[in-house]
């Protein structure tokens, strides 16, 4: 859900008395002193800015500001950092008509400023807002922060605004929602692609031992002529950062060898999914989870806090993976079974045999990723 949360003029209650009033042609009433607007994916909550935040004074053209002034623009800019620190993500837009005396530029920016300058009383809660509301205004992939108005405050207007100004805000949205889309699709593309070649090599030797054993291995040492050590695990430390963004998870010595600027716009799969709200979020946890799981990684409680996920080695994935860069480094030990995933494990003192199909495991890979795609989109 895209939602904009709309704060009235601060100067006086006039705009969102005549708001209410409108709201009320729509069959919408007050709720929690709140108005809800709902239009197709679009939520518009309107707050009286005035009950909320209060005015806030313009600096005084030359001199310094007085007692009385500064407690005042303090007040306010706690108040405004209040209303908007926890709303998170793209899909937030933070409209508030300043009113009277000029908008954020004029009025709000420059007692941010100050304060920032002065470090004012040493007062940490002002100290925070002002960080705060400096770092969120105008930044995609945290709040934005915009100023509205409208001309007057009769119903024609209001309606007007509605309709141009949140038809303007739902293209952003669309945009913003277009680039997550962008982003995660490089990221499949990237994920998939870097697995490829061995789907291609695991059904063509597949195909090859059923009809000739002896080009079957001939076709196996091929595969494996590589000058590259630990070239599969290396494969999938590097998908699991295409997917968490997280740089300490390793199969024994194979470490990522990625870093953030080799992601697209420098976010994993995670970072666009903690973009989201939290509807949206629990939405696709338990599908999250499985793809998760799926690559060989554990989740302990929440699966969107990053320092949650750990390696399970115990996974068919990790091991099938470790005995082909086992197979690479041993010419005199390869076995075409393992390579088709046949994987010895130790269950209780006693040698147990499981088979794992790699193709089927990357085709479903495939399909996670697409589902979530498909599900943000």
């Amino acid at each position: 859900m895209k939602k904009i949360i709309l704060f009235t003029r601060i100067t006086d209650d006039t705009e969102w008395n005549a708001w209410v009033e409108v709201m009320k042609t729509e069959n919408i009433t007050l709720q929690n002193n709140e108005l809800e607007y709902q239009r197709n994916d679009v939520k518009l909550r309107v707050k009286n800015g005035k009950n909320l935040l209060g005015n806030i004074p313009s600096l005084p053209p030359r001199g310094q500001p007085n007692g009385n002034i500064i407690s005042q623009a303090s007040n306010f800019i706690k108040k405004l950092w209040e209303q908007i620190k926890n709303e998170k993500g793209p899909e937030v837009i933070i409209a508030i008509h300043f009113g009277g005396g000029g908008g954020f530029d004029e009025r709000v920016k420059p007692w941010l400023e100050y304060f920032q300058r002065t470090n004012y009383n040493n007062d940490n809660d002002l100290r925070n807002a002002v960080k705060g509301i400096l770092n969120n205004f105008n930044q995609q992939d945290k709040p934005i922060l915009k100023e509205y108005s409208i001309g007057s405050y009769n119903e024609e207007d209001i309606k007007s605004w509605i309709r141009e100004n949140l038809n303007d805000l739902i293209k952003l949205y669309e945009y913003l929602k277009k680039n997550i889309i962008k982003l995660l699709s490089l990221l499949k593309h990237r994920i998939t692609n870097s697995f490829l070649d061995l789907d291609i090599d695991w059904q063509g030797l597949k195909q090859v031992s059923e009809k000739d054993k002896n080009k079957a291995k001939k076709y196996l040492n091929a595969v494996l002529n590589k000058n590259v050590s630990n070239y599969y695990k290396q494969k999938l430390v590097n998908l699991w950062f295409y997917l968490t963004g997280k740089n300490d998870l390793k199969i024994n010595e194979t470490k990522i060898t990625l870093g953030k600027d080799q992601l697209p716009n420098q976010k994993s799969i995670l970072d666009l999914i903690n973009e989201l709200d939290n509807g949206k979020k629990n939405a696709i946890k338990e599908q999250w989870c499985v793809l998760l799981n799926h690559v060989g990684l554990k989740v302990n409680n929440d699966p969107f806090n990053v320092s949650n996920i750990s390696v399970d080695d115990n996974a068919n994935i990790v091991k099938y993976l470790k005995n082909l860069d086992e197979m690479i480094s041993k010419k005199s030990k390869r076995d075409i079974n393992k390579f088709l995933g046949k994987i010895e494990k130790i269950e209780d003192g006693q040698k147990k045999i499981t088979y794992f199909n790699f193709h089927h495991w990357y085709l479903k890979l495939g399909d996670l990723l697409e589902s979530l795609k498909i599900f943000l989109e």
